[in-house]
């Protein structure tokens, strides 16, 4: 990227990002792809959306069958992941109404073993990354009521509770998480 279109991109994601609290805007926009990083403490690097299993059965062998996979990863996340984000991001329903939803969508033993796992290091993890009053109270309702804390309703949470205004960025974000 050159120095104008960085420029340019600063300029509009100030933008877009005006009306969201300070730590939120320009260069700290960076606080989104920190919690899409595989780093960041939620699991997300150990868990691959089933591409290493894909793998291993030779079901991905090459470019043109990992483009396909991540194609068809993209084009079920709007119909898998995403309305629970979304749910739980613009507060449609109580978050625990949507997390035992997003519990009894994912069928598959191993995915809601990871996505309860990824989705409690995350909350635990923003927790202790940026406090607040919000996010405390989410972690201990979680914890008491024994909700299994799906990571797509807990993402979606989060991104509420730092005032993240825009769902396409958490979108953008989620995709991260979800694809590898």
């Amino acid at each position: 990227m050159n120095r104008r279109d960085a420029e340019t991109q600063r300029k509009t994601e100030d933008k877009v990002f005006s009306s969201a609290p300070p730590r939120l805007c320009g260069e700290n926009v960076w606080l989104l792809w920190q919690l899409a990083d595989s780093a960041f403490p939620i699991g997300g690097f150990g868990h691959s959306s089933g591409l290493e299993g894909a793998y291993q059965h030779r079901e991905v062998t090459n470019r043109v069958e990992l483009a396909a996979f991540l194609e068809a990863a993209l084009t079920q996340l709007p119909h898998g992941a995403l309305p629970f984000v979304k749910a739980t991001h613009e507060g449609q329903m109580e978050f625990s109404e949507v997390d035992w939803l997003c519990d009894a969508f994912t069928s598959n033993h191993v995915a809601n073993r990871a996505g309860r796992g990824q989705g409690q290091a995350l909350l635990a993890s923003a927790e202790r990354s940026f406090g607040g009053e919000v996010l405390n109270a989410l972690r201990a309702r979680v914890v008491e009521q024994e909700l299994p804390g799906h990571l797509a309703p807990v993402f979606g949470a989060v991104m509420a509770a730092l005032k993240w205004i825009s769902l396409r960025r958490p979108a953008s974000s989620c995709s991260c998480n979800y694809v590898g």
